[in-house]
């Protein structure tokens, strides 16, 4: 997707994650648009939000290392990254970030 078009799809995510408060899906995918569309510091709160929703959902462990590596936060990106690399091993998932 071109940045319009995370924009553009904004508005549907953001309705879907208040619809589904407690749905880390939902959270994680209006953070990741947030992100995408330049929102960073309004897409970490999200992707925060959907962390504690289901710790173990290694993309939104991965949204992160993105959005702490461009806010320049490589201490957060960092433990992110860990945490992605153990929920990796834990659920033979491959971390490809």
């Amino acid at each position: 997707l071109r940045r319009s078009e995370y924009k553009d799809a904004i508005p549907i995510a953001e309705k879907a994650a208040a619809e589904e408060p407690h749905s880390a899906i939902a959270q994680f995918v209006f953070g990741r648009l947030l992100v995408e569309s330049g929102e960073t510091e309004k897409g970490i709160a999200r992707l925060q939000s959907a962390e504690q929703l289901d710790p173990k959902f290694l993309e939104t462990h991965l949204s992160l290392v993105t959005a702490y590596s461009r806010t320049g936060n490589m201490e957060e990106a960092r433990r992110e990254r860990v945490l992605a690399v153990n929920i990796s091993k834990e659920t033979g998932r491959v971390v490809q970030h």
